[in-house]
């Protein structure tokens, strides 16, 4: 299974005296842009998955809603799926437990830092010490099946915008 690591775009800052509790905290304008621009890119990779898997943050489940509609086609839309287990909380072992039992060739989960950083550790047969660092939307490619897997590449947003036909 390919598992597409997505990272939530650029959120309303902690410190901004209207932020909402942190789980409705929301993408800012340039969030959403930015995002956009970096889902053109995954898209322009030809990636197809099957299926989109969200945190259940707003800001994620943005992302994702993003991330689908360009990923879809319109032959077969993409749903986005709530996922607790992709909360930046979970311990990335029950995130790949769940995943395990999945059916899929091709999935997108949307997540946090830095939760998908051990995710993709563990998941390439590490101890869950990231290696990693991956910025607010941008990607990276597992080729996965249990008990590991191989990271195919890693993208920075700023690459992906490229890839897009963004700047």
């Amino acid at each position: 299974m390919e598992l597409i690591l997505f990272r939530h775009g650029i959120a309303i800052d902690r410190e901004d005296p209207d932020c909402p509790p942190e789980e409705q905290r929301q993408l800012t304008v340039e969030g959403e842009l930015r995002t956009r621009e970096s889902a053109l890119g995954l898209k322009a990779l030809g990636l197809s998955p099957e299926r989109v898997l969200s945190s259940p943050l707003l800001r994620t489940l943005q992302t994702a809603a993003i991330a689908a509609e360009l990923l879809g086609r319109s032959a077969r839309p993409l749903a986005v799926e709530e996922w607790p287990e992709l909360a930046y909380w979970v311990d990335p072992e029950l995130t790949l437990q769940r995943l395990g039992a999945l059916r899929a060739g091709q999935v997108l989960l949307v997540g946090h830092r830095p939760h998908l950083d051990a995710l993709l550790a563990v998941a390439t047969g590490g101890e869950g010490e990231p290696f990693t660092v991956l910025k607010k939307a941008g990607a990276a490619l597992v080729d996965w099946s249990p008990p590991g897997g191989e990271l195919r590449w890693l993208l920075t947003p700023a690459m992906l915008r490229r890839l897009g036909g963004g700047q």
